[in-house]
């Protein structure tokens, strides 16, 4: 079974990546992505993606037919995008899905979507999933966690919108003609629920004239989100008068589920992964603008003083702060041997790069809440506070624009979210010469490759230099070998990677 996801973007740089590690996840094994002229950098996010996924970019106004006009409506364009999509892709997928860059597929009784499909028989050519209405959660500012972690409040069963459907189609069975996006008319087959039961339908097709069951799945659609991205949505709709009355549904907030939240750490690692290739290939271009004139990096232990140092980070409450999931965490469970550890460069002391390491004391993959970056590596400001001897950590870079401070709720994942520096917010830093295992710091590969670097003036030709030595160690460490670029050959990384910068720097 061959299954193919469908989606229109313009400008989702914020999200896409959440949604296509969802569906990924999820089995879905071709992403076809018609974009509308976004400049935000979601293509470039969509060409990082596609080096580890079978992803298909297309452009709308390459289309044969008259290229999209925005003063046409959002339908006009979905119409001429589904239409093609089902024409000249209906004999390589045997199930092909509509759904739009807001809108999630939730499967509550299947683990992926093949298991899913696999449940209906041969008589069924279509399955229509009903909507889930998402609200903004109370959220003015868009967070900086994927729409399925953040939003957790959403309509009522009852709520007449959520009899709206969207649509995975046999394609071999439509007939050809063209309803609306929600419903695609068969020449043979039955049009079901995800229970396998025949759908009844309104006066309009596409909205089911009984109430949803969301037992068995769901398309769960973040249309408002928090008010600053429905103020973006809203100037960009044109064919739209949206206001606030629209916005403040207290409907769309009035039920809670947040049992998604579980899977933010696998889709974290999906995007970690997409997010490497796309920061490999920026750095692969580095030497068409700058020469490699920097003496050689060694990768053996060198002599004389060192330009790193290393401590153990301690929380507030002196528990152990570990790796769960991916997920830097405060829970102390005797079993697990991560530890959160801080560095910091002699020439830049007041600035500390958090980082793990595995069981052989490799650098670990990690990610912390509200925390865009998903490097081994995450730069935070070292804050001085009233109380002697701690210390608050403070976001310096990623999505957000707050610039929070970090936090431990025990028992909780740590999260990068507040304002000001309470009991929660600080830490003490013990200063430590050896590793886990006993070893010297410097004994480790990555740490003594680090301090080798830091020993050159730090410049593109070194980065390009150490990327041909070691691609992997280059994309961990540049958040420390970003800090110590000149300004000028900072905006020249920041230029290359583009809209990877949230997630890297």
């Amino acid at each position: 079974m061959k299954t193919a996801l469908v989606g229109i973007v313009r400008n989702e740089a914020h999200d896409i990546l959440p949604w296509l590690g969802w569906h990924a996840l999820l089995g879905v094994d071709t992403f076809i992505i018609f974009d509308d002229g976004s400049d935000d950098g979601t293509l470039e996010l969509l060409k990082a993606a596609s080096a580890q996924h079978d992803i298909r970019i297309f452009h709308i106004d390459d289309l044969q037919e008259t290229p999209w006009k925005i003063q046409q409506p959002v339908g006009e364009r979905q119409r001429i995008v589904y239409l093609d999509v089902l024409t000249t892709l209906k004999d390589e997928f045997d199930w092909i899905g509509f759904i739009d860059t807001d809108e999630y597929l939730a499967l509550h009784r299947h683990n992926n979507l093949k298991n899913f499909l696999r449940s209906f028989d041969h008589t069924v050519g279509a399955v229509g999933i009903n909507w889930c209405i998402y609200g903004s959660s109370g959220h003015i500012t868009t967070p900086d966690l994927p729409p399925f972690h953040a939003f957790t409040r959403h309509s009522a069963l009852e709520s007449p919108i959520n009899r709206h459907v969207k649509t995975f189609i046999r394609p071999q069975l439509w007939n050809g003609e063209w309803i609306n996006p929600h419903y695609f008319p068969l020449s043979e087959g039955r049009y079901v629920d995800p229970q396998g039961r025949d759908i009844t339908w309104s006066a309009v097709p596409g909205i089911t004239d009984t109430l949803p069951d969301w037992n068995t799945a769901r398309i769960m659609h973040y249309q408002v989100r928090s008010l600053e991205h429905f103020i973006e949505r809203a100037r960009r709709r044109r064919d739209l008068r949206l206001d606030l009355s629209y916005f403040d549904t207290e409907g769309d907030n009035e039920c809670q589920d947040s049992r998604h939240q579980g899977r933010t750490p696998l889709v974290l690692d999906w995007m970690r992964g997409a997010v490497f290739q796309g920061v490999a290939q920026a750095l692969d271009a580095l030497p068409s603008f700058q020469e490699d004139d920097a003496s050689p990096i060694s990768m053996a232990k060198l002599p004389g003083e060192h330009n790193l140092s290393v401590s153990r980070l301690i929380p507030w409450n002196d528990s152990k702060l570990e790796i769960h999931g991916s997920r830097a965490c405060a829970q102390d469970l005797g079993k697990n041997n991560t530890a959160l550890f801080i560095l910091q460069s002699n020439s830049a002391p007041h600035q500390g790069f958090i980082f793990s390491l595995d069981q052989k004391n490799n650098i670990l993959d990690f990610s912390i809440l509200a925390d865009s970056r998903l490097t081994s590596m995450l730069s935070y400001d070292i804050i001085l506070t009233n109380q002697v001897g701690h210390i608050a950590l403070r976001q310096t870079g990623g999505m957000s624009r707050r610039r929070a401070f970090l936090t431990t709720v025990p028992g909780e994942p740590l999260i990068s979210d507040r304002s000001d520096i309470n009991l929660w917010e600080t830490f003490r830093l013990h200063t430590t010469q050896h590793a886990p295992d006993g070893r010297e710091w410097y004994d480790l590969p990555f740490i003594r490759l680090a301090d080798n670097v830091m020993r050159h003036p730090v410049s593109l030709s070194v980065i390009t230099q150490l990327f041909k030595k070691d691609q992997l160690a280059t994309v961990r460490l540049l958040p420390l070998l970003y800090a110590a670029l000149p300004p000028v050959e900072k905006k020249l990384l920041r230029a290359q990677l583009g809209a990877l910068v949230p997630y890297v720097l």
